[in-house]
């Protein structure tokens, strides 16, 4: 500019040019170090992704092998607990299938051992009940007690198939002979012994013509002690029986009574048509025992009857059977009570309540003892 001010062209254009080319070749270093240092700070770049990129798959392949190994870890405890399980199952399954077995066997010994006492038990019950259909033929023919007895009943309800409790009856002339006795125990036991007291009161009236009901019983109670094998020294034995033992004079209504423990009642009219039920009380021991180590004799009483008197044998079944609302017994007040209450009705229709009154009064309790009570209108 100077010199083209100094009117010096040719100097100024020379230097315009050097200026101009001084520029050019700063610009070219200035574009050359900018390239050059761009070049760098890329290859930098590149190289610091590429070393990013490089930490990227190694941290992702240490992930995945870090995952793959827990995987594998899960995979192996997954399999030791399937195979534990199998094995626990396996072994289970065996022990079960052992279990099974014994119980199988165990089965089949109980269905063998169920068919023999099925067995055993048919032939026990087919023997009891030939046995009661012999102890039923020992007892007095329904036409026998009737032509002795028209108006009169038996409520006769053994426990089980076979009974304790047995009734008697027969005849001599004028005298008639019946008894409600209750033997030891029920079931077998009560049955055997009721028929050695069945034959040894048949022995007494027919073979030793016995007619008074004391000596009837001293009698049997001598030949039981002695037919069961008892001593004064096995008192405790007490195979015995309790009974209520008549004899009637159908001539003169005269009653002669004896009882081992059990009792009778009679209802009869007094004046005025007015009726009472009385209690005529039985010596305190049974048929066969001893008491205070000696034989016990029983005495015997004398009753008048009237025509249409009532009197009623029994045992101690009826009485001591439990029930009602509160399952209490029955007890001795009740039945006085109901005799007396229907002592109008016939002799069938008082069956017919006592057996009602009994089925009621017991209801869904298991009957306790054998039952027997007898009517008899004189």
């Amino acid at each position: 500019m100077l010199y083209k001010q100094l009117g010096k062209a040719s100097q100024a254009l020379e230097y315009s040019m050097e200026c101009s080319s001084l520029k050019d070749t700063l610009y070219n270093k200035d574009q050359t170090s900018i390239t050059a240092e761009m070049q760098t700070r890329f290859a930098t770049e590149k190289k610091q992704q590429e070393n990013e990129i490089l930490n990227l798959q190694v941290k992702s392949e240490s992930f995945i092998k870090t995952i793959f190994i827990i995987a594998a870890g899960l995979l192996l405890v997954i399999a030791f607990f399937i195979f534990r399980g199998l094995r626990q199952k396996q072994k289970a399954n065996i022990a079960l299938e052992e279990k099974n077995k014994i119980i199988e066997e165990q089965k089949q010994t109980v269905e063998h051992q169920k068919h023999i006492a099925e067995e055993q038990n048919k032939d026990i019950t087919d023997s009891i009940r030939y046995a009661e259909r012999i102890q039923n033929a020992i007892l007095p023919p329904e036409k026998q007690w009737n032509s002795i007895f028209p108006q009169s009943f038996v409520f006769y309800k053994p426990k089980d198939i076979l009974s304790g409790d047995f009734y008697w009856i027969e005849q001599k002339g004028d005298l008639v002979f019946v008894a409600a006795a209750d033997c030891t125990g029920h079931g077998v036991p009560g049955a055997l012994i009721s028929i050695v007291n069945y034959n040894l009161l048949n022995k007494a009236v027919l073979e030793k013509d016995l007619n008074n009901p004391a000596d009837i019983l001293n009698y049997v109670n001598h030949q039981l002690t002695l037919a069961l094998h008892q001593t004064f020294q096995e008192s405790s034995v007490k195979d015995g029986m309790d009974i209520s033992l008549c004899v009637l004079n159908t001539k003169t209504l005269e009653l002669n009574y004896s009882g081992a423990n059990n009792p009778i009642y009679i209802i009869h009219q007094i004046e005025n048509a007015v009726t009472r039920i009385s209690e005529v009380k039985a010596d305190k021991f049974p048929v066969g025992a001893f008491v205070d180590e000696q034989v016990q004799s029983f005495t015997s009483k004398q009753i008048q009857l009237q025509k249409n008197d009532l009197v009623y044998l029994f045992s101690d079944g009826f009485a001591d059977q439990f029930g009602g609302d509160k399952g209490k017994k029955f007890k001795y007040k009740q039945l006085k009570d109901i005799l007396l209450e229907n002592q109008n009705l016939s002799m069938i229709e008082q069956r017919s309540i006592l057996e009602n009154k009994f089925t009621n009064w017991k209801g869904k309790l298991e009957q306790v003892d054998d039952v027997l009570v007898i009517g008899i209108k004189v």
